[in-house]
């Protein structure tokens, strides 16, 4: 069976027809609504519309704890990356795991699974997340740029453009060779980025606002064209009874080039194995918004085979 999913941006049901409300007229959706299914009980728990998709197809709750997170390809193309690459088991690090919606995935996939992330509050989550499933998982308080483990891992995630809040590129390098000490020989390192090219041209300055009748956000973007540094401030009002409860964020992030993340990767001593246009495995172009990497350690490899 095929199913076709149409989706409407900044549509609430109460002004639909199809949903009871009589005082808008909307003839095209209620034909519509005559030889389609119609979903009553889905609820996200996202406020933007792009993150409330993914929540809507695949269950998988994850709040603003980073930039923007849509239906993502690799909510079920990242497991298989990693088989595909010969990584059917074993410890796997999720750096930047925010909440562990990844984290979860991969665990049910049968992988041992460490996550680590700065933001205690998002860890806390994970947590709650981990103590629901009862799955095994380690979670770490650090900071990416100086993380350490115990010992190495068979790979290395990173999802939802976590490399882009390393605003230096010497970061880059940092974090890149860190990763490339704690994997196993011939380990792989599996992550996404925006491009500079998205901040950009898709981008930009920006402000989006959407009204909800439990909750209303305001993302106001900016993008500094010369120190390449996008920035994002946004404005939650949550209904709390007949009052509403104001919380604010501010993320900024950097936009990087193809060329500068395969020549961070390969002065931290990572091989380059494949680019992809998002996980779509097609080649990435000069559009392209976001790029998928993996990478693999080369050197311990050279070493065990001599």
């Amino acid at each position: 069976m095929k199913a076709i999913m149409i989706m409407f941006d900044s549509l609430n049901r109460r002004f639909l027809e199809p949903y009871g409300c009589r005082e808008t007229i909307t003839p095209n959706f209620l034909r519509l609504a005559q030889k389609t299914v119609r979903f009553e009980n889905s609820y996200a728990g996202s406020l933007p519309c792009i993150p409330a998709r993914r929540e809507l197809h695949t269950g998988r709750y994850n709040f603003l704890h980073r930039s923007w997170g849509p239906l993502e390809p690799f909510d079920d193309s990242m497991p298989g990356i990693l088989r595909e690459h010969g990584i059917m088991d074993g410890i796997v690090l999720d750096l930047g795991c925010g909440t562990g919606s990844m984290t979860e995935l991969l665990a049910e996939q049968g992988y041992d699974m460490i996550g680590v992330d700065n933001s205690e509050e998002m860890l806390d989550l994970a947590m709650e997340k981990r103590a629901a499933s009862g799955q095994d998982i380690l979670y770490l308080l650090q900071d990416m740029r100086k993380f350490e483990l115990y010992g190495t891992v068979r790979a290395v995630i990173s999802a939802c453009d976590s490399v882009n809040y390393l605003t230096e590129p010497g970061d880059l390098v940092k974090v890149f060779s860190l990763v490339n000490n704690y994997l196993d020989p011939g380990g792989l390192f599996l992550f996404d980025f925006n491009t500079e090219y998205k901040y950009r041209e898709l981008l930009g300055d920006t402000t989006i606002a959407e009204n909800r009748e439990e909750c209303s956000f305001i993302w106001e973007n900016y993008y500094d064209l010369q120190e390449r540094i996008n920035e994002y401030d946004l404005t939650i009002f949550v209904r709390e009874g007949e009052l509403y409860r104001k919380f604010e964020e501010t993320h900024f992030q950097r936009g990087y080039t193809v060329s500068e993340v395969a020549d961070a990767l390969r002065e931290a001593g990572l091989e380059l194995v494949a680019l992809y246009d998002d996980f779509t495995r097609e080649e990435p172009g000069e559009d392209s918004a976001r790029v998928c990497v993996v990478a693999r350690e080369c050197r311990k490899c050279c070493e065990v085979s001599r």
